[in-house]
């Protein structure tokens, strides 16, 4: 697989991610516990309609890193008399790991799927943004790889 397609499965990866959290949907398709109904009010009067993005600032910081690693079968261990060797695929093992390039929006984002609790009470529930289902997983992979 060359480096194009991987950087487009990754950059389809993110780009979903940001699609379910402002749809509000959490990284197992489910929907986001609501929100209060006093801050829903107030992003309301301020023409806020997206999930976790009052100002946006946390999900434009997320950003992806890619390492791949050859992926190579040891055909001695197939267990067929008289085979040895190895066998290098063509598809590495691909590695995409989502993060946030600022230190402020990646705490933010750590309260956003932690959820955080205040005296004694829930004070923003988790809200697990941070992933796909696998559904979406394999519907990305479909896309990239058989354009």
């Amino acid at each position: 697989m060359d480096k194009q397609k991987i950087q487009a499965l990754a950059d389809a990866i993110l780009e979903r991610i940001v699609k379910n959290t402002k749809s509000g949907w959490n990284r197992y398709g489910d929907n986001f516990t609501p929100y209060s109904k006093l801050y829903e009010q107030k992003r309301a009067r301020e023409g806020k309609t997206e999930w976790l993005t009052y100002s946006g600032l946390m999900l434009n910081s997320m950003r992806h890193k890619i390492e791949t690693e050859e992926f190579i079968i040891d055909l001695s261990k197939l267990g067929i008399e008289g085979l040895t060797g190895e066998f290098i695929c063509d598809i590495p093992k691909i590695y995409i790991e989502i993060g946030f390039d600022d230190a402020t929006e990646k705490e933010k984002a750590e309260w956003m799927i932690n959820g955080t609790v205040r005296n004694d009470k829930e004070a923003i529930p988790a809200r697990e943004f941070l992933g796909l289902p696998d559904k979406d997983i394999e519907e990305i992979i479909k896309e990239v790889l058989l354009k």
